[in-house]
């Protein structure tokens, strides 16, 4: 089926970063000053500007352009991501290494039920 659209380009600002994915034991509402046993899970989390324009390079036709922009640290991560970003054909010139900070990490937590956040 053709995508009947009139614009050829997709621009968004946001977080570019790494991180893990965990599952809480038990179900209740994790405390602000509590301590809790967690199952890594093998998923990795992404911060959402990554995760969002990783899916609609993917899926988008070629002939639309998808321009991330964001920053990460000069870091191995950054690093790492930026190769990552590069190699689903996103463009790298709107990203922008900062020297001397750290980039971005996010942690994906679930708990049994389903349901979960991010930190």
């Amino acid at each position: 089926m053709a995508l009947n659209r009139s614009w050829s380009l997709l621009v968004g600002t946001g977080g570019i970063g790494s991180g893990i994915t965990m599952r809480l034991e038990g179900d209740h509402t994790l405390g602000r000053e509590e301590s809790r046993a967690v199952q890594l899970l093998e998923g990795r989390d992404y911060c959402k500007l990554h995760i969002v324009f990783h899916y609609a390079r993917r899926l988008l036709q070629d002939d639309v352009q998808v321009i991330p922009i964001g920053k990460v640290g000069a870091d191995d991560t950054g690093r790492t991501l930026l190769g990552e970003i590069a190699d689903v054909g996103l463009s790298l010139d709107s990203i922008t290494t900062v020297d001397g900070l750290d980039t971005l990490y996010a942690v994906a937590f679930s708990y049994p039920s389903g349901e979960g956040g991010n930190l």
